[in-house]
């Protein structure tokens, strides 16, 4: 664990670092992607943005049943889509979670869960201001 990281648990897991940031999406990352996908970035927001909640209740529900295929396969489609959209620190958490799933270690899911919770919520309402703003354009 990097002595710069503000997250400090009993377990050997690698947490991520939760030190102030700016945004809950990497600006950088959202701009290479809007380049590239011109008018299609409403598009793929706006479909992540509907399956976030779902795959957030559906990773919740693993944990709350201790299952960890379910755990493992949803952490890892979340994780994915999250990096690819810029939401770096949400794709950690469910990189954690699913290596969580695969180890079927349960212990470090409670309080996981919790920043999984916090941290979609806050990649939301980021996404929500990003479309908002681009309506005004």
């Amino acid at each position: 664990m990097s002595k710069n990281s503000s997250y400090h648990s009993t377990t050997n897991q690698e947490k991520p670092n939760t030190e102030a940031r700016s945004s809950a999406i990497n600006h950088k990352t959202w701009e290479t992607l809007r380049e590239d996908l011109g008018g299609n970035i409403d598009m793929l927001t706006q479909k992540f943005l509907q399956k976030l909640d779902g795959r957030t209740e559906s990773i919740l529900a693993a944990i709350s049943v201790n299952d960890s295929e379910a755990l493992r396969n949803e952490a890892h489609a979340l994780k994915g889509t999250s990096a690819t959209i810029g939401a770096e620190l949400l794709s950690q958490l469910c990189r954690q979670l699913e290596e969580c799933g695969k180890k079927n270690d349960f212990a470090p899911t409670e309080e996981l869960k919790t920043l999984l919770l916090a941290e979609a919520k806050l990649v939301r309402d980021c996404l929500e201001n990003i479309i908002k703003g681009q309506n005004k354009s």
